[in-house]
């Protein structure tokens, strides 16, 4: 099982299958537009009915449809790695825990509730 310990503030340190201690770095100014752009994108192309389902059935589906963007936001999220140690080092269940740590650190879920809730009330009468 992979470990990791939370260091408030300063991100989150993920310990990997290959042995490395990664941190994952809470996202600022300057890095949130791409990550929200390949966040966006990716969920784009998840259809998700009324219901709540996607359009997707198996894990490899998410993963041609997430292609490269993946790979993009781990480089921004991920201190000091550069695209070919990722791509050679972090194994799927990594990925998993990498994503976790990343929303978790950077609270995506709760901060995209708030932000559509703001947008919402300024554009209700």
């Amino acid at each position: 099982m992979l470990e990791s310990s939370i260091f408030i503030g300063e991100g989150k340190k993920v310990k990997v299958l290959c042995g490395e201690e990664l941190h994952v770095v809470p996202l600022v100014i300057k890095t949130r537009a791409k990550i929200i752009s390949l966040l966006s994108e990716i969920i784009s192309k998840l259809v998700i009915d009324s219901a709540g389902k996607t359009n997707v059935s198996s894990l490899s589906e998410i993963l041609n449809i997430a292609g490269d963007k993946l790979i993009e936001i781990y480089e921004v999220s991920i201190e000091g790695k550069e695209r070919e140690w990722l791509e050679n080092n972090i194994t799927l269940k990594d990925e998993v825990v990498l994503l976790e740590a990343i929303f978790e650190v950077n609270e995506i879920n709760f901060l995209s509730e708030k932000v559509k809730a703001i947008f919402l009330k300024q554009t209700q009468p």
